[in-house]
């Protein structure tokens, strides 16, 4: 009986495990979707949140332009660009870099990092600068400054353009600068820069104030030192340029430094002529010899009237210079609108085989408003033996006379001045196929600039010179 009892209450045990787990296994099925729904869901959710691709800027494309500006293309996506100059690298807004001759750029587009990455670096850019133009014959000066009272010789195959200009754009300081001319292939003369071979002297200085000047080859010794070229030069203590005295300088190179000889050799005494006069001036040095004998024509300016004189000496020596000078020839059949004959601002070369002197000389009077320089100029000559004697002579004649017109000059530049005669480095004449040539200065008036001083620059003209019988 107790058996049977153990055994009923086993089965009713297993009964009732038995409906516990089938109604468990039945709530598990409550859900209305199969059992990989989560698979799914977890699959269509992942899919609807994952990151989109950022997307890479295309490289910039670079171009130069001729003046050396580096321009790439723009992309509305990229927030900056970044380029690179050699080890440099910097990053802009622009779209745009000045170069500078050699630089080579590389230019990459910059993203946001997050919807744009930055590009690859564009293709390397070089600039090159475009060589100078050649400027055949003799240059205009730089805006700013002027060329001036120039004096050209031709030694060999190189020329020398001995030349007054300004230091300092805009401004009056002046100072003596040459330039060295080649032949080019074309038989054109190609000018070099302007190399300052002379600045003014100290404030308290008989040449604080430079005016002209003329350079000439030889043989020159000071100081136990020997020296191959001679400087003649105008200058002044005074800022009106006025009351001129001529001094001498040397140098071992043409466009070297020139070292002064000291006190000047050709002098004015302002306080007996006067300090409001022009004095000595427009210095044209000729070597006769070829050797240490120099000849300074100069031009003498007093209340009288402006004067053709000379002065002489054996230079061998420069610490030892005895000069002596005496009034040239100052009539003949010449231009002139003087009640007087005078003989302004001249320029001279020596012809020794004919046996004369050549001079190409302001037209005086000047004109009447500014700037009060001559409108004309004259070429002229005269026989070696007439400078010579006291005896009368023929004088001066005039081989051509001209103004800007006759020049065919721009009608903005309406004076003609200060001219010189093309000769070898010795101031002797040279022809070209029977003709002289001549630089002469022009500028504009004050009518037209207020900056008319600046305007001032050298023009060559080449004469048919007919020579005498």
């Amino acid at each position: 009986m107790k058996k049977f009892l153990a055994l009923l209450i086993v089965l009713v045990l297993a009964l009732s495990l038995g409906l516990s787990m089938a109604s468990c296994k039945k709530g598990g099925k409550t859900s209305d979707k199969p059992d990989d729904s989560t698979e799914i869901s977890t699959t269509a959710e992942q899919s609807g949140t994952s990151e989109k691709q950022a997307t890479k800027l295309d490289a910039p494309v670079v171009t130069i332009s001729e003046e050396g500006l580096a321009t790439w293309t723009s992309d509305a996506n990229a927030v900056r660009y970044q380029y690179k100059l050699g080890e440099t690298e910097m990053q802009t807004a622009k779209t745009s870099l000045q170069l500078e001759d050699g630089q080579t750029i590389q230019v990459k587009a910059i993203g946001d990092g997050e919807n744009y990455l930055d590009s690859d670096y564009s293709a390397a850019m070089t600039y090159t600068a475009p060589a100078p133009a050649i400027v055949t014959g003799i240059p205009a000066p730089a805006e700013g400054y002027y060329m001036t009272n120039a004096d050209l010789i031709q030694d060999g195959e190189t020329r020398y353009l001995l030349y007054t200009t300004n230091m300092t754009a805009g401004e009056d300081d002046n100072a003596f600068a040459v330039m060295t001319g080649e032949l080019n292939d074309d038989e054109e003369w190609v000018y070099g820069e302007g190399k300052v071979v002379l600045s003014a002297g100290a404030e308290d200085a008989w040449d604080r104030y430079l005016l002209s000047a003329s350079i000439v080859k030889g043989e020159f010794a000071m100081g136990g030192e020997t020296y191959n070229w001679l400087l003649a030069y105008a200058a002044t203590d005074l800022a009106t340029g006025t009351a001129a005295q001529i001094g001498l300088a040397v140098s071992k190179t043409v466009d070297g430094e020139y070292t002064r000889v000291g006190a000047p050799v050709i002098t004015y005494d302002k306080d007996a002529y006067g300090a409001t006069m022009a004095g000595c001036y427009a210095p044209s040095a000729i070597n006769y010899d070829k050797q240490s004998g120099v000849r300074i024509f100069y031009t003498y300016a007093d209340k009288y009237g402006h004067f053709s004189f000379f002065w002489d000496a054996d230079l061998s020596d420069l610490e030892n210079v005895d000069g002596q000078g005496a009034m040239g020839v100052n009539d003949g059949d010449l231009h002139s609108g003087d009640a007087v004959l005078m003989f302004p601002n001249s320029d001279m070369a020596y012809d020794a085989t004919e046996g004369l002197f050549v001079a190409v000389k302001d037209y005086s009077p000047s004109a009447a408003t500014a700037p009060s320089f001559a409108e004309r100029i004259e070429l002229c000559w005269i026989d070696e033996d007439e400078l010579y004697t006291t005896d009368p002579g023929y004088g001066w004649l005039s081989l051509g006379f001209w103004d800007t017109f006759d020049l065919e000059l721009d009608l903005e530049y309406e004076r003609a001045y200060s001219a010189c005669i093309v000769s070898d480095a010795y101031g002797h004449m040279m022809y070209f196929n029977n003709s002289v040539e001549i630089v002469y200065n022009t500028c504009m008036t004050k009518a037209t600039t207020e900056n008319y001083m600046y305007t001032q620059i050298l023009v060559s003209y080449l004469f048919a010179l007919p020579m005498p019988e």
